[in-house]
């Protein structure tokens, strides 16, 4: 995956591999996806599993392949490619190739950088060449200085943010840098965040969420069941008897307990846990616990055990008492 650009295809099968065993499909039994692949994808701050997108995922790990030819000059790997794919210049400028080895298609990770990469500007000199001659009419040749009178020109007067850059007063050569990490250096975990977010966005799919709820709920120290099991009742990602009619698999969905209202985390009767009050969602529930730093662990211990008995109550004629849970 970090040498070559897997085909569309294969990524799809083998997320599809993911999906079915997540949800615990075994065999040709097919199961319920209670959330959509795109949603699972999401990182886990934002409150879900934070799954890989496996074709955006390639493209980060190719992209780390083009930042180190454009970084590491005298390595091996530059040395091979650049006489065949790019005599005079950088592997930015390069080319398509249709022809040659299929390692250079690495090349696919350049578009990554190219729309990531960012300038610090010395001279203007490495700016210019990947730019044609825009930047050289914005620095003052021999003085180091911005034109002012071109920038009022091109830019309004709102935009005008380029004069606010430092330029140094020594003759350094233009470099490039990645943005999104500390240290200026390319990594495949920021590469993937940048491609996954300009994806979302451009599928009006960007919602950030970020109240420490989530970090809260990840970093329980409980059993890692326990934890997924929170997670799936906040999300409304589990079968109760309500999801269940909704997928067409029940008729009936009333409560096995009081056999009067829905089984349904959203809809059913407000929440009242250990005197916290009224909510409407479990959601709300948690956020409360979490807001209040009340004991998160032993609320998820008990709802995990009451969806345990629930669960005995349907498969087996002799469930726990209720007592136990007290």
């Amino acid at each position: 995956m970090n040498c070559f650009k897997l085909p569309i295809g294969l990524c799809e099968e083998i997320e599809g591999l993911i999906r079915r065993f997540w949800w615990g499909q075994s065999g040709e039994r097919r199961k319920i996806h209670w959330a959509r692949w795109g949603e699972l994808c999401k990182p886990k701050g934002e409150g879900v599993m934070g799954f890989k997108d496996l074709a955006l995922f390639n493209d980060a790990f190719l992209a780390e392949q083009d930042w180190r030819l454009l970084q590491n000059r005298n390595s091996l790997l530059c040395r091979v490619f650049k006489p065949k794919f790019f005599p005079h210049g950088s592997n930015l400028e390069a080319p398509q190739s249709q022809i040659g080895s299929y390692a250079w298609s690495i090349l696919k990770g350049r578009d990554v950088l190219m729309e990531g990469l960012r300038w610090r500007v010395g001279d203007g000199l490495g700016c210019i060449r990947f730019r044609e001659s825009v930047c050289l009419a914005l620095i003052k040749p021999g003085t180091n200085e911005w034109n002012s009178k071109l920038l009022q020109q091109l830019f309004s007067t709102r935009d005008i943010l380029i004069e606010s850059i430092p330029l140094s007063s020594m003759q350094v050569e233009d470099k490039l840098f990645w943005p999104f990490t500390p240290s200026g250096s390319y990594t495949v975990k920021s590469g993937y965040r940048f491609l996954y977010k300009a994806q979302s966005l451009d599928n009006n799919d960007y919602q950030h969420e970020d109240n420490g709820l989530w970090k809260r709920v990840w970093g329980l120290k409980t059993q890692p069941k326990i934890r997924n099991f929170l997670w799936r009742a906040i999300k409304n990602a589990i079968p109760t008897k309500v999801n269940l009619k909704r997928c067409m698999t029940i008729t009936e969905d009333r409560c096995e307990q009081c056999k009067a209202e829905p089984e349904d985390t959203e809809q059913q009767a407000e929440w009242d846990f250990c005197g916290l009050g009224a909510f409407g969602t479990f959601k709300e529930l948690v956020e409360h616990v979490v807001e209040e730093g009340k004991g998160l662990e032993f609320l998820t211990t008990i709802v995990w055990t009451v969806w345990h008995r629930r669960n005995a109550m349907r498969t087996s004629s002799n469930p726990f008492p209720v007592q136990q849970i007290q």
